[in-house]
């Protein structure tokens, strides 16, 4: 399984070195990171969409933009990938972050699957209502939630519509829309720029790893 797994992304990374560059000349690269957050999310996503009827390419746009693509020190501390406070209502673990002010109350989970879960359960049975029209709608599509989203005020950015819509668009995430949950599990998402060159200290990594395997047998 894991020569498998190997070999997938050593063969992925070949794809984008000899066909990405020819094409996509002077166009900005896809980080790294990008790469490996929907590649380790991309299951949890599509399952809650199915769940609960949120988009997996809103799903994961709004966790890449609210953790920094899981860097962020509340990714990192308490594995909250969707920035959500509090509120009244929670009584879950939490812990404290600075954010609009001073040590307010977050969310913590035990793990960032856990946080998945949540947001969905926090958008859908928000008690304010505020996202209702947006699940009664039954609409998958992306930009239609990410207006509802910034509408509802899940952030105080005046372009958080925007923002998630060109988070969608750059990667192709509409694509994980249209996954069944077993179809998900052996997705392979491939990206439509050239990925940064991080990627080749990855292959290199990789290659090495494969043969270490291949040695070993």
């Amino acid at each position: 399984m894991k020569k498998l797994f190997i070999l997938i992304l050593l063969f992925s990374l070949v794809s984008y070195s000899f066909s990405a560059p020819k094409m996509l000349r002077g166009v900005p690269v896809v980080p790294l990171k990008a790469v490996l957050y929907v590649q380790k999310y991309q299951v949890i996503a599509v399952e809650e969409m199915h769940r609960m009827g949120i988009p997996a390419s809103i799903k994961i746009a709004q966790a890449m933009l609210e953790s920094n693509y899981g860097e962020s020190q509340l990714a990192q501390k308490a594995s909250n990938h969707f920035g959500l406070k509090c509120k009244d209502d929670w009584t879950g673990a939490s812990t404290e972050y600075t954010d609009d002010e001073t040590n307010e109350c977050f969310r913590a989970y035990y793990s960032a699957f856990e946080s998945f879960h949540d947001h969905s359960n926090f958008l859908r049975y928000h008690y304010r209502a505020f996202y209702d029209e947006l699940f009664d709608s039954k609409t998958k599509d992306y930009k239609v939630w990410a207006e509802g989203l910034q509408v509802g005020g899940y952030a105080n950015n005046s372009n958080y519509a925007k923002s998630l819509i060109d988070i969608v668009e750059r990667y192709d995430l509409q694509r994980l829309d249209h996954l069944s949950v077993a179809e998900a599990i052996s997705y392979h998402h491939v990206f439509p720029l050239v990925i940064e060159s991080d990627s080749l200290m990855l292959f290199q990594w990789l290659e090495a790893d494969l043969q270490d395997s291949i040695s070993q047998e």
